[in-house]
């Protein structure tokens, strides 16, 4: 009995197949606004992502999904944060969640989804193995964006309360 042939799956195909065909559809590009604008936090650059575009380029160039959060991110429930190096190159994405009435440090992470809040250290202390995980750099600039996010969060809201009583 013959075999059938095989026939060899084309992207196009692929894409068809699960919904992902873009072509012809014109990508989105919401937009939305950052209460925390660009900084300076150490020797690091903290650029808002405030567009899909903004998005998709950082999830492009990281390897990882933060260009699917503009809805999220339209609808207000998310804020993405691009930290660069003082050259302008990208190290790593935090992103900011609103949960419980308030803004959380949701994640930060490096190419590829890459792990970057810990250093992790293993060695033989002489009776046994011993690991131990030491907080590195980006885990303080990632708390010192979410702090710096809720002060002038908070400012806005302050000052959007006091405009209504004025009024």
């Amino acid at each position: 009995m013959a075999e059938p042939k095989a026939t060899p799956l084309e992207p196009d195909f692929l894409n068809a197949m699960f919904g992902l065909n873009t072509k012809g559809r014109k990508k989105r590009n919401l937009v939305w606004e950052s209460d925390l604008a660009e900084c300076e936090i150490g020797e690091y650059l903290i650029a808002p992502l405030t567009t899909s575009r903004q998005l998709r380029a950082e999830g492009r160039a990281m390897r990882h999904c933060v260009g699917n959060y503009d809805e999220l991110c339209h609808k207000g429930r998310a804020r993405v944060f691009s930290i660069r190096d003082s050259l302008g190159n990208r190290i790593a994405t935090a992103s900011l969640i609103w949960r419980d009435d308030y803004w959380h440090l949701e994640q930060i992470k490096g190419p590829q989804n890459a792990e970057v809040l810990e250093n992790e250290e293993t060695f033989f202390d002489g009776n046994s193995t011993v690991t131990q995980s030491e907080p590195t750099e980006l885990f303080y600039i990632g708390q010192e964006i979410l702090r710096r996010y809720r002060c002038a969060w908070s400012d806005r809201l302050h000052n959007y309360v006091c405009g209504l009583m004025k009024a």
